[in-house]
């Protein structure tokens, strides 16, 4: 996939979405791979609007030590989940 290869081509280790169906895709999974990245999502969130940026915003931020600590160059998916803005331990999977 042409935006993960430039993606990566910047030099990011990691890519951070909603869009849970990137995984689904064949073609964007094996670019994952293929380009040793990260792929940081969390599930669906119970927010709209301004709320829905502030919670993710907030999911993040609380995890962001750990994520940091799990992007090794190996491609892996890391999902995130939220605690009512605390750090929780994300659910891994290789890629």
């Amino acid at each position: 996939m042409a935006l993960i290869n430039e993606i990566a081509a910047r030099g990011f280790s990691a890519i951070i979405t909603l869009d849970s169906r990137q995984l689904l895709n064949t073609e964007e999974r094996n670019a994952l791979k293929d380009c040793d990245m990260a792929w940081v999502g969390m599930g669906s969130l119970d927010a709209h609007g301004i709320e829905l940026h502030a919670e993710m915003t907030s999911v993040l931020v609380a995890n962001m030590p750990t994520v940091i600590d799990l992007i090794d160059g190996r491609p892996k998916a890391i999902w995130l989940t939220s605690h009512h803005h605390r750090r929780s331990k994300p659910r891994i999977e290789s890629l």
